[in-house]
């Protein structure tokens, strides 16, 4: 009498690879979040930057300046 038990029972493959493909999913939605925190960190210093930018531009030419100059040029 022959016993075909891999007919009756879950193979050790099938088991270790829902194991695998948790842990990967684990790993791609941790790195998706620290690609989103990347990302918002990065918006974040150019709008800074920007801003900055924008300051210094205004600190030196003044507000008005560059509309000034436009309109003495037409």
């Amino acid at each position: 009498m022959s016993r075909n038990t891999s007919a009756t029972s879950t193979p050790s493959s099938q088991s270790r690879r829902a194991s695998v493909e948790s842990t990967r999913s684990d790993r791609s939605e941790k790195h998706h979040k620290s690609m989103k925190q990347m990302w918002t960190s990065f918006k974040k210093a150019a709008v800074e930057h920007h801003r900055s930018v924008n300051a210094a531009y205004a600190a030196c030419y003044g507000q008005g300046m560059r509309m000034h100059y436009e309109n003495n040029n037409n």
